[in-house]
């Protein structure tokens, strides 16, 4: 089974990277045969890239630990399947689908798993600030927009 890893480094002792968007290196490894390429990650769409060759080298499954949406659209036009490796180096993913452990999500599994944007949630009410007192007074009949006027261009030779 061929695997492309997304990973911190080029060995076998590399992490799997947090995000498959971000990796340092992605390694294409098949089982029994170990690396069989690794391809730095270069330029911000590299990992587009990536995806259209291992469609064309009949990778069977992509390894990450967390996907962009971006990335899931591709995975899904590629028709690649996607398993997280997450805290694994690149040797024990390798391992692991040799003993047919790795579990490779499905489309609706994918799309569920891709990053939300998490918003903090304030259980306790903010209490709004109150107005900061007037410190400058208006002039007599004035407004206070022809007080602003004149601050502005009293004084300074206009």
């Amino acid at each position: 089974m061929k695997l492309l890893i997304a990973s911190d480094g080029s060995a076998m002792t590399s992490r799997v990277a947090r995000r498959f968007e971000r990796a340092l290196w992605y390694v294409f490894v098949e089982d029994g045969k170990g690396i069989l390429d690794a391809v730095r990650n270069e330029t911000p769409m590299d990992h587009t890239r990536i995806l259209a060759r291992a469609a064309r080298e009949h990778v069977n499954i992509v390894v990450t630990d967390k996907l962009g949406k971006k990335t899931v659209r591709h995975l899904v036009s590629h028709h690649l399947r996607a398993a997280f490796g997450r805290g694994m180096t690149v040797r024990e993913v390798m391992e692991k689908s040799m003993r047919g452990e790795l579990h490779s999500l499905t489309e609706e599994e994918l799309h569920q798993q891709v990053e939300r944007p998490v918003r903090p949630v304030s259980t306790v009410p903010v209490p709004r600030q109150k107005r900061a007192p007037r410190t400058h007074t208006i002039a007599v009949g004035g407004t206070p927009r022809g007080q602003h006027h004149l601050q502005q261009y009293s004084g300074r030779g206009h």
